[in-house]
């Protein structure tokens, strides 16, 4: 029985020493920068929280910008990058700043757009500083028809064309 309990003893001593290292290892990964994808020796979960933040700070310049000058880049830049197939009404007024106005006599608009159907709600946002604005369909309150690469200024997106986002001439 006591050869036993010194067998036991050394079991235990033996599991500390690998949880132990299991410990340092994990430290030493984490402080390293293990999983890190930028190049940088912080930890991944550090660089993608500091990269959350400086996205959520380009946005609101540019939502600042739009607002205050109405500057049609400004807005471009928001749709191009903020802006999602499926964002609710209220989404997309946020990541502009404005609500959008309804429009109620939109038959026109759906005329010429043909990828609308005629229970869909149009809004209408801007005009921007060229006075150019953009009006957005919704379905069920989910934004449709909507594609964000042809409000991309890299040169290589087509601007919108009147089949699927319309803007005032």
């Amino acid at each position: 029985m006591h050869r036993d309990h010194r067998r036991g003893a050394r079991i235990v001593r033996s599991c500390r020493q690998v949880s132990a290292w299991f410990v340092v290892g994990l430290l030493a990964g984490l402080l390293v920068g293990c999983g890190s994808t930028d190049g940088s020796r912080m930890p991944s979960f550090f660089s993608s929280a500091e990269h959350e933040k400086d996205a959520l700070r380009e946005e609101e310049t540019h939502r600042q910008e739009f607002q205050t000058t109405r500057s049609k880049q400004a807005m471009r830049w928001l749709l191009a990058h903020r802006v999602q197939p499926g964002m609710s009404h209220k989404d997309v007024g946020n990541v502009l700043g404005e609500a959008g106005e309804r429009q109620y006599n939109d038959r026109w608009l759906k005329g010429k757009a043909t990828q609308y159907r005629i229970d869909d709600v149009l809004y209408r946002f801007g005009p921007d500083d060229e006075g150019n604005a953009i009006y957005l369909g919704f379905r069920e309150d989910k934004l449709v028809n909507f594609d964000a690469d042809r409000f991309n200024d890299d040169g290589h997106a087509s601007h919108a064309k009147s089949d699927d986002t319309v803007f005032d001439e």
